[in-house]
């Protein structure tokens, strides 16, 4: 990876939020920031036909763009783009040419020129590029004037979490915040809570060992949905960002989100994480270092 972040915005409310986050990210990973907007080709933009008409509309957007750029500290580099096409494409294509660290990417509210970006988009995101995305969908922002941040890592311990662990202690040592594992246990065997709360200390420990502050919570639940648990403790809990596996390592050729991942990801009112299990799988690892604290992953 290159050392910059992306940020497509099309300027409503949660683009502001995502770029309050690149803010942030860019003074303490001192990195390149690319601003992205995409004109969306559509029936919309029949009124833009002409290409003296779509000049002057680029032309607006420029401004728009300069505008945020100007926004950041004098000492980052930030780098405006245009593109027009298909939202997730171009974002997709994008990616591809810069390698970014990671993406923020916010949600849109009410209609507009640009395709809602928190949604279809996103997930096609999530789903097919390799480099992390950062989802937001409420307005907590990581901050130098907040407390120390708070990641929350739901962790469910049938499927291999690897990746999902390396990305949430890489990042709350990146953000000097603490970690907070969650787990779940849907059934009602005192057998499997055991079972659950063995590995969820293994991993506590491990953690701590990295000289990170980790707390650790199981709930029981059986008839709530698990990503409704996760959503809702996320609030509760005061996370600044939540790190989720989008699906599992051992399906992660086939083109969907787990229905889990997907409820997070859509309806989380703190930011959202999405690490991909093919980042291994490829031996193409977005992160510096693997772990596996005392092979818990396997057993």
């Amino acid at each position: 990876m290159k050392n910059n972040i992306l940020i497509p915005i099309d300027f409503n409310e949660q683009s502001a939020v995502a770029l309050e986050h690149a803010k942030y990210f860019a003074d303490i990973l001192t990195c390149e920031v690319h601003l992205l907007h995409i004109v969306e080709d559509s029936k919309v933009l029949a009124i833009f036909s002409k290409d003296t008409e779509y000049q002057k509309l680029t032309e607006m957007v420029q401004q728009l763009l300069n505008a945020e750029a100007n926004k950041f500290d004098a000492k980052t580099k930030v780098v405006t783009k245009i593109k027009r096409g298909k939202v997730y494409q171009q974002i997709e294509e994008y990616i591809a040419e810069i390698d970014p660290i990671f993406t923020l990417i916010g949600k849109t509210e009410k209609p507009s020129l640009v395709k809602r970006l928190l949604g279809s988009n996103t997930l096609h995101l999530v789903n097919e590029v390799k480099n992390p995305v950062i989802s937001i969908t409420g307005t907590k922002v990581i901050a130098p004037t907040t407390e120390c941040p708070n990641i929350l890592v739901p962790m469910d311990f049938s499927k291999n979490i690897t990746e999902q662990l390396t990305a949430a202690i890489e990042f709350a040592k990146l953000l000097s915040s603490n970690l907070h594992l969650l787990t779940i246990d849907t059934t009602t065997s005192v057998a499997n809570e055991a079972s659950l709360l063995i590995k969820l200390n293994k991993t506590k420990k491990y953690i701590e060992e990295q000289n990170i502050v980790c707390l650790s919570t199981l709930i029981s639940d059986t008839k709530t949905e698990v990503a409704d648990i996760i959503n809702d403790f996320a609030v509760k809990s005061n996370a600044h960002l939540v790190v989720i596996m989008t699906r599992d390592q051992d399906n992660f050729k086939e083109f969907f989100i787990g229905s889990q991942a997907r409820s997070i990801i859509e309806n989380c009112q703190i930011p959202v994480l999405s690490v991909q299990p093919w980042d291994l799988a490829d031996k193409n690892s977005i992160f510096a270092t693997v772990v596996d604290p005392l092979n818990i992953i396997n057993n």
